[in-house]
């Protein structure tokens, strides 16, 4: 969609602008290559000449880096969350911050999750 909304004597190398742009696109979901490539919302509704490959992947990273972010943000959550459970689970012979081996009473009271020989 994109290549088509220019003249092809406006690209110095017109088949290695295609595969250049096709190796960029293909890095990013589908939903971003169309919205980026859209004629109505697209790179060429905003620009009147060709864009370069930088000015492909800004909008591309525009649209895409918020999302990617996101998702990174929640996958570190995610891995933190899981941490915190496995930092919460009292083994047989943990010990509490005075040295002292902690026993099912006092880990029922600090609301630890049971595992191993503790479990009744």
């Amino acid at each position: 969609m994109l290549f088509c909304a220019y003249r092809k004597d406006d690209y110095a190398d017109p088949g290695g602008f295609v595969v250049q742009l096709g190796t960029v696109l293909e890095g990013y979901p589908e939903w971003v290559v169309a919205r980026v490539t859209d004629p109505r919302t697209g790179i060429q509704s905003k620009q009147k000449f060709p864009p370069s490959i930088a000015e492909v992947v800004s909008a591309c990273e525009e649209l895409y880096g918020p999302v990617r972010y996101a998702a990174d943000w929640n996958e570190r959550a995610r891995r933190q969350a899981e941490q915190a459970d496995e930092d919460k689970l009292l083994k047989p012979g943990m010990r509490n911050s005075r040295g002292r081996l902690v026993t099912y009473q006092e880990a029922v009271a600090m609301g630890a999750k049971i595992h191993g020989a503790f479990e009744h």
